[in-house]
């Protein structure tokens, strides 16, 4: 039985960015199963980033296309964009202010109001041509012909954009984000004010103006005038960069110190990076008069090619990739070598990855430095995409090498761009025998062209991988059964089909007392396996204990023979995937955390330690850090058993108490009203009388306790909660 990479390994590359490669694991089925499966991976160098998503669907067993051998189905796309490279740099200017008067295609928006945000649309004047705003992009994307011009005193390009009164740091990850901000402060377009647009051109090159006129900044009641100038996004030009960014110009035309903070700089799309910041407001007068202008100051990097590889240890495997119009899908990815490409904005995957917190290659084309495609995204990229790229296919059949592989060349100065694609994974082995390992590696090559000379030069290539892995259903009796270790989960068995039982084994020593725990994971499709669990000591033929059929399973025992115990899911309903976790806790007895309100919160107190022996008692005695809060003279507090880390926690709860201590050192014991397990219900006579009727909690069960504050004490110096643990002996 194979295994899946654990979920702790997202957190990791999350966190630190590790270059791992995914890992997707199951044993082959014996019937059809749908195995609607995701696995992702991404890198960035600083310049460019690459993601990759597979979508696993089908697992097909005696396919007769494929002379009666089994295939997986698989949708995968690549993503990948050269904007990361890409900053700004400023400079101090004598002002340059474009008069009202002067402005083309003017329009006048007056007394808008507190805190609004106005969408605004930039004209397609016909004098200016098709006007746009690359900012923080390249051809294709990052070009913006719509605004969102917020009172106070910043535009941005984002479309969840608010009117945002408190302005914030750059970079910074929070709302608004690809902005450029003036004055961004709490200001006010009264009646007494408006904010102005219209085009100006300056040596056949056009601009677009915002003004902010006479608007009120609330704190001071002051009025300010300023003002953003963009340039129309740059073509071919080498001298001034192929496709370079925007020019912005931030313009202070009459200003004076406010007596509040503002923000003044750009960020991009992320909130990652930019240039400028939190400002203090006693220095907005020394800008009176002057202008901010901010230019690309890096190379530019656009994309050359897109490449997926596949390949298989195992000899005998076949890979096809489906070739069909309707299934090689792509953004910027050239239909031909001559003809241009533009992206349909309509298309449904801006919206779906829009929606993705991780994955963004919406209008602004942007991906993260972390990309994890949702497989609904990883789907409709494979269904919803342009047809008829221009690309370059081999597949990958027995006879062959051992690789198979899809190039295609982006569109000129994109950087931005996705290719998607069906491949049916061919496994031409016995379903008792042989292992398949398919890596799939996603290549984006690119440019990089100095803003100096136009030079061009190709850095090296960036690439990520995923992997699958198919193994033999080879663990049905206890002499193949798998080895698994104590303490880890293994998250993706599966079962079903011909195959109706699985055999694990670990290694226990004599006297170890351990807890067994194994559950269906229902979270992979709709089958829901029914199931039971069979513990069998070592040598012996029957099992020592065993558990009806259902959906969860527990088994406990304490071990009395050194060797290997195995372990036996076997199958009654359904098919499909399930997880298991063997371990255990010395002696017994778990570790409960308490909790305590203090008003507001519960506030953790940390772990008690009732491990003990069997038939042993063990007593705690825990001074509380927190005072607790008394609500209508009740105290509140919390035992929760708690899974720190791959540790499952068992607690076995004889009795509780409460002491609150005067400011003499005299203990008084508050009286226990209530307790309530989150299973169990009502407790409250296990844990009052001391009677070895022990309460049983299991991983994120929780007891709630309720005492009754002593009426004679009016502020205890301190509290001592006191816990009775016992493990009775196991049968």
């Amino acid at each position: 039985m194979k295994k899946l990479f654990s979920t702790a390994i997202i957190v990791i590359l999350l966190l630190q960015m590790i270059l791992v490669a995914w890992a997707w694991e199951i044993e082959r089925p014996g019937d059809e199963i749908d195995i609607r499966e995701k696995m992702e991976n991404s890198k960035t160098d600083g310049k460019a980033s690459v993601g990759l998503g597979v979508a696993t669907e089908y697992y097909l067993p005696n396919v007769g296309d494929y002379q009666g051998h089994d295939c997986v189905t698989l949708n995968m796309s690549m993503t990948a964009n050269s904007r990361k490279g890409l900053t700004y740099t400023c400079v101090n200017e004598n002002l340059w202010w474009i008069n009202e008067n002067e402005l083309l295609n003017k329009t006048t928006m007056v007394g808008i109001g507190d805190n609004v945000v106005v969408p605004f649309d930039i004209p397609q004047y016909s004098e200016a041509g098709s006007f746009s705003i690359r900012f923080y992009g390249g051809r294709w994307s990052g070009e913006y012909k719509k605004l969102y011009i917020s009172s106070n005193g910043f535009v941005s390009f984002d479309n969840s954009t608010q009117a945002s009164p408190t302005p914030s740091n750059i970079p910074s990850s929070a709302k608004p984000n690809a902005f450029v901000a003036a004055v961004w402060s709490d200001l006010k377009v009264d009646s007494s004010a408006s904010i102005v647009t219209g085009f100006w051109a300056m040596y056949s090159i056009w601009h677009f103006m915002i003004i902010w006129k006479n608007v009120l900044h609330k704190a001071t009641n002051k009025t300010l005038t300023f003002g953003i100038i963009f340039q129309d996004a740059p073509g071919f030009y080498p001298e001034i960069g192929r496709y370079s960014q925007s020019q912005i110009w931030i313009s202070y035309q009459n200003v004076s110190n406010i007596s509040t903070s503002f923000t003044c700089g750009v960020e991009d799309q992320e909130g990652r990076k930019g240039l400028g910041g939190l400002c203090s407001g006693s220095s907005l007068g020394s800008s009176n008069g002057t202008t901010l202008r901010f230019y690309q100051d890096s190379n530019s990097y656009f994309l050359k090619r897109l490449i997926i590889n596949f390949s298989d240890t195992n000899q005998k495997t076949r890979l096809q990739i489906d070739e069909d119009n309707s299934m090689i899908r792509g953004l910027n990815i050239q239909r031909d070598y001559e003809k241009e490409f533009s992206p349909d904005s309509n298309l449904g995957w801006i919206y779906v990855l829009l929606q993705v917190g991780t994955l963004l290659l919406g209008k602004a084309g942007l991906l993260l430095e972390v990309a994890f495609i949702t497989m609904e995204a990883v789907d409709l990229l494979a269904y919803n995409q342009f047809s008829g790229r221009k690309v370059d296919v081999n597949d990958l059949d027995d006879n062959k090498n051992q690789t198979a592989s899809i190039k295609a060349l982006t569109y000129q100065y994109a950087v931005d761009a996705i290719l998607s694609i069906g491949v049916d994974w061919v496994l031409d082995t016995p379903k008792t025998s042989g292992n398949h390992s398919l890596t799939i590696n996603a290549t984006a090559e690119y440019y990089e062209i100095s803003i100096i000379d136009g030079s061009i030069t190709t850095p090296p290539p960036i690439s990520t991988t995923v992997n699958l892995n198919i193994g033999p259903d080879d663990n049905n009796n206890r002499g193949t059964a798998d080895p698994i270790q104590i303490g880890v989960i293994y998250s993706r068995f599966y079962i079903g089909g011909y195959d109706q039982k699985d055999f694990y084994k670990t290694y226990i020593s004599e006297g170890t007392g351990f807890y067994m725990h194994a559950q269906a994971d229902t979270s992979h499709g709709t089958d829901k396996p029914l199931f039971s669990l069979h513990l069998y000591a070592p040598g012996e033929v029957y099992p020592r204990v065993s558990t009806a059929a259902s959906l969860l399973s527990h088994i406990e025992y304490t071990a009395d023979i050194s060797g290997d115990w195995c372990v036996e899911a076997r199958i009654y309903e359904n098919h499909g995937f399930y997880s298991l976790w063997v371990g255990f806790i010395v002696g017994g007895g778990g570790c409960p955390t308490l909790f305590v309100w203090n008003g507001s919160q519960f506030a953790d107190e940390g772990v008690l330690n009732i491990h003990s022996e069997p038939d042993v008692d063990v007593i705690v005695n825990h001074t509380l850090q927190t005072i607790p809060a008394a609500q209508n003279f009740i105290y509140t507090l919390k035992l929760a058993e708690i899974a720190y880390g791959y540790n499952y926690s068992h607690s076995f709860i004889d009795q509780v108490k409460l002491y609150a201590i005067d400011n003499n050192g005299k203990a008084h014991q508050c009286w226990l009203l209530y307790a309530n397990h989150s299973r169990l219900g009502n407790v409250w006579q296990q844990l009052f009388f001391s009677d070895d009727d022990r309460t049983e909690t299991y991983k994120d069960e929780e007891i709630t306790l309720k005492f009754l504050k002593p009426f004679w004490i009016q502020n205890p110096k301190t509290f001592i909660f006191q816990i009775e643990g016992h493990n009775p002996e196991k049968e």
